[in-house]
């Protein structure tokens, strides 16, 4: 499997350089928080959901919030060189 995932055509350079450096390209950084958000706030919204559910759900936003921008930035170039 980890074969198969590092070298996938599409998302296998990406996931490499993030298995070896722990770094994450800018846009990819943007697009993982604004969905945390987004999928934490429309579970908050809904009317059903009690503060036990509410509360669980912005603590690991904010967890995964922090990790992702904890982690260093690559330039674009850095990705894309071989293509």
């Amino acid at each position: 499997m980890y074969k198969w995932v590092t070298e996938h055509r599409l998302f296998g350079r990406p996931v490499k350089s993030f298995l070896e450096t722990g770094a994450m390209p800018a846009r990819a950084k943007f697009i993982s928080v604004s969905c945390i958000w987004l999928f934490s706030l429309v579970s908050m919204l809904a009317p059903y959901h009690l503060v036990w559910f509410k509360v669980p759900v912005i603590v690991l936003a904010l967890a995964g919030t922090w990790y992702i921008l904890s982690r260093p930035t690559t330039g674009k170039d850095d990705t894309d060189s071989d293509v």
